[in-house]
């Protein structure tokens, strides 16, 4: 089967940040499986599997800390990854409280520089209140979804949405704190649950999380040293020649499966055109075939053509925006071609134009395509408004027309019609004499 879409549930390649060379992201693929990609490795996992993974896995990183009160489960996972260089040198965890009006936040002074202020001057607080662009609901947020429809949430969703479960579940929500540094009251994660507070209840005291590291002397979004820069430099140098793998999934009759899956190894960032064959002759009653160009990234892809010793067979992209340049737009991270097959197959060859793009791109292609959308829905709309205006107004002129039939068989059906017919018949001889 088609899966219908695919979700990102996490990715280390959209955190500017972090700068991650290589590509790491969870994706749910809708109908399929939940995959794990690392550069061109993919682990197809159930739900239950994952769940498993990632207990294990963060039990694996409370083992190597080995620190009295450090659990991962108690941090942002998103954060948990940016704080991750600094762990070998955490000493402890303290709780302590605070006033609000004492904890500093990451901002901008009336020059649009960045600043330390307090809580009160904190882009998020001005937000709630109505004063800044921080909540505004075109911007996305990248590491927080929607429940009910796993979307990505607008800056102003996710404030809303903390400002509700701080009034529902109150502060601290099980170990949910906010998180300081040694003995800088500047706020590393908690800004928008320590804004909310300050909202609805002003400068009270609240228990925050002081982690205490040796020998730091650089913020959490600060790289540790120019070296390590350049390390990371050349590890995304060697990222972007990687070799990728081009995939064609076989359907005999029980749908797509990983295990029904030829590969063909392809370098895309070298020869703009790429060549693919697929030997198919083993393979039996073949029912469809899905082509994808590239696993795990954002592309759009021209096909120049496509070949094989069954005429009647093509390929048709899904899931992606067609551009009058002839390439197609996806907007997932994986693209599919698909070809139903009549009769039989031996081999296909593709020939194809391939570009990676990020996900703004592709953002930007799904605001256009909703904004057509939405104007060809009012355009409907409006003539949906006129053909109900003119279906009106021939009922009206069909009523009128019946109400005059009535009213001319009431006459022609009444006594005194009857009774003057002799003198209608004399008027017309009379018409005729003259």
């Amino acid at each position: 089967m088609i899966n219908p879409g695919v979700v990102t549930l996490a990715s280390l390649n959209n955190i500017e940040y972090l700068q991650f060379p290589y590509r790491f992201c969870v994706e749910d693929n809708i109908g399929e499986a939940i995959h794990i990609h690392y550069k061109d490795i993919r682990l197809d996992l159930s739900t239950k599997e994952l769940r498993e993974l990632s207990t294990a896995l963060m039990q694996t990183v409370d083992d190597i800390v080995n620190i009295d009160g450090f659990h991962s489960e108690d941090f942002d996972p998103v954060f948990l990854v940016a704080l991750s260089s600094y762990l070998p040198r955490l000493k402890r965890v303290e709780r302590k409280e605070i006033f609000l009006e004492d904890i500093l936040c990451d901002t901008f002074d009336d020059d649009g520089k960045p600043c330390l202020r307090n809580i009160k001057h904190s882009r998020v607080f001005k937000a709630l209140c109505g004063l800044t662009t921080e909540n505004d609901e075109h911007v996305i947020q990248f590491n927080h979804l929607k429940v009910a429809t796993a979307e990505k949430m607008t800056n102003q969703e996710r404030l809303m949405y903390d400002l509700e479960q701080v009034k529902k579940f109150g502060y601290p929500k099980g170990n949910d704190l906010i998180t300081l540094f040694n003995d800088e009251n500047v706020i590393r994660d908690g800004q928008h649950r320590a804004a909310c507070l300050y909202y609805l209840y002003g400068n009270i005291k609240v228990p925050v999380r002081n982690l205490i590291f040796s020998e730091l002397d650089a913020g959490i979004r600060e790289t540790c040293n120019d070296d390590l820069k350049n390390f990371e430099r050349e590890l995304y140098e060697t990222a972007k020649k990687a070799e990728v793998v081009s995939s064609l999934f076989f359907d005999i009759g029980d749908g797509f499966k990983a295990e029904q899956t030829l590969c063909c190894i392809n370098n895309i960032f070298e020869d703009k055109v790429r060549r693919v064959r697929f030997d198919l002759d083993k393979i039996k009653n073949i029912k469809a075939l899905r082509f994808d160009p590239i696993e795990g990234r954002f592309c759009k892809t021209k096909i120049l053509s496509v070949k094989s010793d069954n005429d009647n067979f093509k390929l048709t992209s899904v899931c992606c925006k067609n551009n009058p340049d002839g390439f197609d737009l996806f907007y997932t991270t994986d693209p599919q071609y698909y070809g139903a097959v009549e009769g039989n197959i031996s081999f296909v060859e593709v020939e194809f134009e391939l570009e990676i793009v990020n996900e703004f791109e592709v953002q930007c292609a799904v605001y256009g395509l909703n904004e057509q959308n939405s104007m060809k829905s009012a355009l409907i709309d409006d003539l949906n408004g006129k053909c109900e205006w003119y279906a009106n107004t021939l009922n009206e002129k069909d009523a009128a027309i019946e109400s005059m039939n009535n009213e001319l068989y009431s006459v022609y059906h009444s006594h005194s019609w009857k009774l003057t017919k002799p003198l209608r018949k004399l008027m017309n001889i009379l018409r005729r004499i003259k």
